[in-house]
């Protein structure tokens, strides 16, 4: 889906989205906007309580999740104007258990815990402070598991192999 930088899609808040423990967000995405700062998946109530998947403020930029509590960034960086498949891995509560992947290749290790979980899952628009992504964003999946490496990769080689 395009998303012109005033666009985003309101997922709402079905009990299949209320995760709060361990899980993974994976999605394609093509960035042809604004970087900086941009927001991918939210599920993050006014009291910045659930979680966020986002770019940082890097030049370029990366990976960036936020748990509530702790915010990480990946290590590897994402590229303007070209379609990237993005995960994070999220074994809730384990030291460096959450993996960041670009690409199908792990870029950096976090500890995140996930607990609460009642805002509204929205994709390209951050509930606080009002910023769009700018670009495509497609094949977004949420899963109520910290899927393994190997699954990723397959994650990433099959939208344009």
């Amino acid at each position: 889906m395009d998303f012109d930088g005033s666009s985003y899609i309101d997922c709402g808040n079905d009990s299949s989205l209320q995760l709060a423990s361990d899980m993974t967000i994976t999605g394609w995405i093509n960035p042809t906007g604004t970087t900086s700062g941009r927001p991918l998946v939210f599920k993050r109530d006014g009291g910045g309580t659930n979680y966020q998947l986002a770019m940082d403020t890097s030049t370029p930029p990366k990976l960036r999740f936020y748990d509530g509590t702790t915010a990480t960034s990946s290590s590897g960086s994402l590229t303007k104007d070209r379609w990237q498949h993005i995960a994070i891995t999220i074994d809730s509560g384990v030291t460096d258990g959450s993996i960041f992947y670009i690409d199908g290749v792990a870029s950096g290790t976090a500890t995140f815990t996930i607990s609460g979980d009642d805002a509204d899952l929205l994709i390209g628009k951050h509930t606080e402070d009002s910023t769009y992504y700018e670009g495509d964003i497609s094949s977004v999946g949420i899963y109520k598991t910290a899927l393994d490496a190997q699954t990723i990769k397959q994650f990433a080689k099959s939208r344009f192999t």
